[in-house]
């Protein structure tokens, strides 16, 4: 396993807001050999969904347990009504796409702030 940041672009927000989508829902699949076929399940919860914002395109989601050899795809959220969109294409991390993560970034998300001295 590894931790791995995936990138996830939107070209632009506005439309997925004016369709009602205001959540990044993503999922993974760890047995799809295409990004096609395998099953896909959703890494996020209600509560942990990526919200967009009107002037944001760029967005990291963090996969604490994730393998180079899994897939990845989103679906747009609709948090009032759970609406759906359909899935985007899936995609695979690739070195040149994985962020290494810092002390701080690790301290923060998974050590939730806590001090690394004695």
């Amino acid at each position: 396993m590894a931790i791995l940041s995936l990138s996830i672009t939107i070209a632009d927000p506005t439309v997925l807001l004016d369709l009602g989508f205001d959540r990044i829902a993503v999922y993974r699949s760890t047995n799809s050999t295409n990004g096609i076929d395998g099953t896909f399940t959703e890494l996020t919860t209600v509560p942990t969904r990526l919200v967009i914002d009107l002037s944001t395109r760029y967005y990291k989601y963090i996969d604490a347990a994730g393998e180079l050899t899994y897939w990845y795809r989103v679906q747009y959220v609709n948090s009032v009504t759970l609406a759906v969109s359909t899935p985007e294409d899936a995609f695979r991390v690739t070195l040149a796409t994985t962020d290494i993560l810092t002390i701080d970034v690790l301290k923060n998300i998974y050590l939730f702030g806590l001090p690394l001295t004695d």
